[in-house]
């Protein structure tokens, strides 16, 4: 797990991502692929050439968190831009580091006190702009060494615990693993296969979009998270998926709809290999497979999801039997992708 927790830990907004574009191709480099770029976009691309159609796989580095958008002049308060998705209940009373070219600083997200405010405040929804970071240092030391534009991200170390994961950026740290995890143990790749670390996800599916018009795919499978909801008080049905219960197989979200031959060739390779699956149906969200399905003339897509708890905050919480069985289906996916007939 020394992988995930380096990819986990390091610090990657949308837009920021060369610190986990460097891990990822240190680790395609240990696992002898030597064919890797960096697009203009910053998508780090690795190609493994082989014969058969071309295989587009991909899992995004970018995470959620903030841009410094004003300096409080007398206070050194850092107003911020929110940059991805989210809850704002997530990230309330964070540990988070701004990014400053004059050096980190550990700082934490601050609203008003509950011993304070009045009782209609206390009732109203949380919103973003309640937000601003504290770095505790004097007005005159912020101004110095903070600059509007400067990134912000949760500050949280990896925790593994029995059979569990928890932690900041598992969406979608937890993917990029399960890829470089699953081309290292590939033998014989049955097509021409691409795997694109992808950038700027989270905003938009940007840097997916890049790719897919470069590269041209007639299969593409995103490697994300989704949502596990399976929580107290929350209807089974309404759980999308379960911790602990495999893979999720994507079969729709807000973004796309994934190819139905493919997926049914999915659930045959699982069951056949005895990997641990689940269906995904994600009402809200999306991820690079919707981008991807759009690219060019277009390309037939699936989605292979690592089922999480707690999404878009610090505490992220992911089960070990969920990602061994996505690098498991992956593996055996690109082992036997010429079989799939998508013209049958």
């Amino acid at each position: 797990m020394d992988l995930l927790r380096r990819l986990s830990e390091a610090h990657g907004l949308s837009g920021h991502e060369d610190a986990v574009c460097s891990i990822v191709r240190d680790e395609l480099s240990r696992i002898g692929i030597g064919d890797v770029r960096t697009d203009v976009l910053g998508n780090v691309i690795a190609h493994v050439p082989g014969d058969g159609r071309r295989v587009v796989i991909t899992a995004h580095m970018d995470e959620v968190g903030f841009l410094v958008k004003a300096i409080e002049k007398d206070t050194g308060f850092l107003r911020v831009h929110r940059v991805g998705g989210g809850d704002p209940r997530a990230l309330s009373a964070t540990r988070m580091v701004v990014h400053s070219a004059r050096g980190e600083i550990v700082a934490c997200t601050g609203i008003h006190p509950i011993n304070i405010i009045t009782t209609e405040d206390a009732r109203r929804p949380l919103e973003w702009n309640d937000f601003y970071v504290d770095t505790g240092l004097e007005s005159v030391e912020v101004h110095s060494r903070v600059r509007v534009g400067d990134p912000i991200t949760a500050h949280q170390t990896l925790f593994i615990g029995e059979g569990t994961i928890s932690g900041k950026a598992l969406d979608d740290r937890i993917g990029v693993y399960a890829c470089l995890r699953a081309l290292e143990q590939v033998r014989n790749p049955r097509c021409d296969l691409y795997f694109v670390a992808t950038v700027q996800e989270e905003v938009g599916l940007r840097g997916a979009q890049v790719a897919g018009f470069a590269l041209k795919p007639d299969i593409a499978v995103a490697i994300d998270v989704t949502t596990a909801a399976d929580l107290p008080g929350i209807d089974k049905t309404r759980a999308v998926t379960h911790l602990g219960d495999g893979v999720a197989i994507k079969l729709a979200d807000k973004r796309t709809l994934t190819h139905p031959k493919i997926n049914c060739f999915l659930v045959g390779l699982a069951d056949r290999e005895g990997i641990p699956w689940q269906y995904e149906i994600l009402p809200g969200g999306g991820s690079d497979a919707g981008a991807l399905q759009l690219a060019q003339q277009g390309a037939a897509v699936a989605g292979l999801d690592v089922p999480l708890r707690y999404c878009h905050s610090p505490v992220e919480l992911a089960h070990q039997r969920d990602v061994q069985a996505t690098v498991d289906l992956l593996r055996r996916f690109l082992e036997h992708i010429d079989e799939i007939d998508l013209a049958g």
